[in-house]
C-alpha cells in the first residue's frame, strides 16, 4: 500500500480491514533502501493512514519482545531521502511495536529511530511539511546503533541554504510511547540518546499533547542523554508539551526523564502535566537532572502547572538536581509547579 501511494500522486489514504484486529502486521522484508521496497515503509508522498486502533491495528518488526526474527530496520521511515520538501502525513490509531532498527551508521541516517524517522526539509514556510501522530502506540521499539528509542525527528536539507531556516512541523496528540530503549555503548558512534523520542534538528516545532513518556531507557554511556525525551534543535524552533506525563524513564546518563542539551536555540515549554519517577544514573561521569535537566544556551525553558515529583539523579561522583538541574544561561521559568520526593 505504502508503495502504490508513493507512486500516485497527490493526497491518498490508507485503512485496514476490520478482519485483521487484533492481528500483529509483520515486516519481514530485509534490507535498507529509500522506496519502501525492503526493510522500513518508506513514506515518500502525501498520505493519511488510518488504523483501527492501538488495541487492533498492530504494526511491528519482529514476533515479540525480545526482537525474534526482527527484520533489522524501522518500521517507517518519514521524507528518509530527504527531497520531499511539501510532504504531508498523518498516522492514526496504530500501534508500531517489538521493532529494532539494526542498521549500521552509515551517511544517509537510515540508522536513527528504532519505529519511526521523520526528516523535514521544508524551505522556510510555516507550517511547513507536518507529520500529525494521533492516538499511537510506540512500545517495546529499539534502536540498536543511533538514537531515538521509539521515534527520531530530525530537520534540515540536502540542498543549499543548508541552515537556520524553518523546515517544518510535528503534531503528536494522545499518544503512548512506552518501553523502548537505545541500546549502544560505542562512545565513537551516535550517541545513544532518547530512550522514548530524540529530537535534533536545524529548526522546526514539535508540539506533544495529552501524550506519556513511559518506562523507556537509555543504554549506560556518558553520551545516553533523555530516557524519555531527548532534545537538541541547533537553530531553533519550539517544543510544546501540554498535559503529557514523563514516568518511570532511565538515562544512562543525564536527564532521566527529559534532558534539553546545552547547544542550539530551543524553546520548551511544558503545561501541565507531571515529571514522576525518573532517573538519571550518571554513566562514565555525575548523574545530573533526575526528572529534567536542562542546558538551554539560547532559547527558553518554561514549566506551568508541572508536578516534578520521586525522580533520582544517582550514581557518579557529585549527582545532582534529583528533580531540575539547571545548567542553562537564559532563563527558566517555573510557575505554580509542585516538586515533592526528589
Amino acid at each position: 500500500a505504502i508503495v502504490a501511494a508513493n507512486a500516485s500522486a497527490g493526497a491518498d489514504m490508507i485503512a485496514f480491514s476490520a478482519a485483521l484486529n487484533g492481528s500483529p502486521i509483520q515486516l519481514t522484508r530485509v534490507g535498507d533502501d529509500n522506496t519502501a521496497v525492503n526493510g522500513d515503509l518508506d513514506i515518500n508522498d502525501d498520505v493519511t493512514i488510518l488504523g483501527n486502533g492501538a488495541a487492533n491495528t498492530l504494526i511491528q518488526g519482529s514476533s515479540n519482545a525480545a526482537f525474534a526474527g526482527n527484520m533489522g530496520d524501522k518500521a517507517f521511515g518519514i521524507n528518509q531521502d530527504g527531497t520531499h520538501t511539501t510532504l504531508n502525513v498523518s498516522i492514526s490509531n496504530l500501534t508500531v511495536r517489538f521493532t529494532r532498527n539494526d542498521i549500521p551508521v552509515n551517511a544517509g541516517f537510515t540508522q536513527t529511530g528504532g519505529a519511526m524517522d521523520i526528516f523535514l526539509t521544508g524551505t522556510g514556510a510555516v507550517p511547513g511539511p507536518t507529520t500529525s501522530l494521533t492516538n499511537c502506540t510506540f512500545d517495546s521499539n529499539a534502536s540498536a546503533l543511533s538514537y531515538g528509542g521509539a521515534i527520531n525527528i530530525d530537520s534540515g536539507t540536502v540542498a543549499a541554504p543548508m541552515t537556520n531556516i524553518y523546515r517544518g512541523t510535528v503534531l503528536i496528540s494522545g499518544c503512548t510511547i512506552s518501553n523502548n530503549r537505545t541500546l549502544s555503548t560505542v562512545l565513537a558512534g551516535d550517541p545513544p540518546s532518547g530512550g522514548g523520542v530524540n529530537l535534533f534538528s536545524d529548526r522546526h516545532d514539535v508540539t506533544f499533547t495529552s501524550c506519556s513518556f513511559t518506562g523507556n531507557q537509555t543504554s549506560s554511556i556518558i553520551s545516553a542523554n533523555g530516557g524519555g525525551l531527548n532534545i537538541r534543535h541547533s537553530f531553533g524552533g519550539t517544543i510544546t508539551l501540554t498535559s503529557c506525563i514523563v514516568v518511570n524513564n532511565t538515562a544512562g546518563s543525564d536527564g532521566g526523564g527529559i534532558l534539553i542539551a546545552g547547544v542550539g536555540g530551543q524553546t520548551m515549554i511544558m503545561t501541565g502535566g507531571g515529571i514522576t519517577g525518573n532517573t538519571a544514573q550518571g554513566a562514565g561521569d555525575s548523574a545530573t537532572g533526575g526528572g529534567l535537566f536542562n542546558g538551554n544556551p539560547v532559547g527558553s525553558t518554561t514549566l506551568t502547572g508541572v508536578t516534578v515529583s520521586g525522580n533520582t539523579a544517582t550514581a557518579g561522583t557529585t549527582g545532582r538536581g534529583g528533580g531540575i538541574a539547571d545548567g542553562s544561561t537564559t532563563p527558566m521559568a517555573i510557575t505554580n509547579c509542585i516538586f515533592s520526593g526528589n
